[in-house]
């Protein structure tokens, strides 16, 4: 079905991104488990929206400073925390991600990750820097990222501003003004296997892009799982699944 506009009314209402998206994550992570993953990898949801990253309780100043509670004194030396030299503002983080993981552990970290872009990952600088270095540290790990943006309700690219940020010069940027999209990227070494070191290893990112617009079927993306085994990421299954369950189809 057409992708709706979920970022204005009336389907704002009916559907909010918080529910769209957390739902599309849930349902995207079944499909890949119920019909896609081989049996050593399982898919598995991380969303946060609306989250402090620590508890109040631990993140707020104490109305005192001692000791740890329970920590008999003279127990440990004496110790002044320095002053601090600056204060800088900071933004609450929100992440809406499905993690692919090898059971047999293969990969030291996340086989894949695939990522919905939320309208606060948008929403200031800051947000969009912490959203794009989230992804870059993705796949500075290995992980193969699939990255999927249908917030129109926000401005700018993120897509082009990933290209930027991981040095892809020569790449081909959106056009200005789209900012709609779905991305895979694949971390790949490239070189003589047969050889302990090859002197012309290549580190490279494989990039497949696919446009993304209201009124538009949603496509599928590739996720590499490992070597050159690839799972679908079905945007469009998914999303029509989550649309039916909430009524709108």
């Amino acid at each position: 079905m057409p992708l709706r506009d979920h970022f204005h009314p009336p389907i704002e209402n009916e559907l909010p991104w918080t529910s769209l998206l957390a739902s599309w994550a849930v349902r995207l992570a079944s499909r890949l488990n119920e019909r896609w993953l081989p049996a050593d990898f399982v898919a598995v949801n991380a969303v946060k929206i609306g989250h402090e990253i620590e508890s109040p309780l631990k993140s707020y100043d104490p109305p005192t400073v001692g000791a740890a509670p329970g920590a008999p004194p003279g127990e440990r030396p004496a110790w002044e925390v320095p002053a601090v030299r600056w204060t800088v503002p900071r933004t609450k983080g929100d992440h809406v991600e499905v993690h692919v993981r090898d059971e047999a552990q293969r990969w030291a970290g996340l086989a894949a990750v695939v990522v919905f872009v939320t309208p606060t990952n948008k929403e200031i600088l800051q947000q969009r820097r912490a959203f794009l270095s989230r992804c870059v540290s993705h796949l500075h790990e290995g992980a193969s990222l699939a990255v999927i943006d249908v917030v129109n309700s926000r401005g700018g690219c993120l897509f082009n501003d990933l290209l930027t940020l991981l040095g892809a010069e020569e790449a081909p940027r959106l056009p200005a003004g789209e900012r709609l999209f779905a991305a895979a990227f694949r971390p790949v070494s490239r070189g003589d296997r047969r050889k302990a070191i090859d002197p012309d290893e290549r580190l490279e990112t494989d990039i497949w892009l696919e446009p993304v617009a209201v009124g538009e079927e949603l496509p599928v993306l590739p996720l590499r799982l490992i070597y050159d085994q690839y799972a679908p990421v079905e945007l469009e299954a998914t999303y029509r699944d989550v649309c039916r369950s909430h009524r709108l189809i």
